[in-house]
């Protein structure tokens, strides 16, 4: 049961992550013009400005997206799904195998939280649509 849960916090995860990633590109584009390029190196260091492209929150900040605090929790959770947790169920840090193994308060799934990623998605789209 806890692998389909962690299954679906990896699609949550790949719905912000591609919609925050999207959203940067389209900032980009209305400041500067269409990207000089799509290549992965490009996007990290003249867009998105982060050495990690799944640091979803850091792509965020770094266009101007504004992210509650919930969101951020959320964000938190689900791009550890998207790396890791949905995929392989083993951390690619050692330092969060214990955490893994006896999940604290990081690791809880409330409710609302794909309500949260719902509205944050949706939030996105209304501001690239207008």
């Amino acid at each position: 049961m806890r692998a389909l849960l962690e299954a679906n916090y990896m699609l949550l995860g790949y719905a912000v992550e591609n919609s925050i990633k999207g959203y940067s590109i389209y900032k980009h584009t209305i400041l500067h013009g269409l990207p000089g390029s799509c290549e992965l190196k490009y996007l990290l260091t003249k867009i998105w400005k982060v050495r990690n492209g799944h640091d979803i929150i850091s792509i965020a900040k770094n266009a101007g997206l504004f992210l509650s605090d919930e969101e951020i929790v959320v964000c938190q959770k689900v791009q550890e799904h998207s790396i890791w947790k949905g995929k392989y169920h083993i951390p690619n840090d050692h330092s969060e195998i214990q955490e893994s193994i006896l999940p604290g308060e990081k690791g809880k799934y409330t409710a609302s939280d794909r309500h949260i990623v719902s509205e944050l998605v949706r939030r996105i789209g209304v501001e690239v649509r207008q």
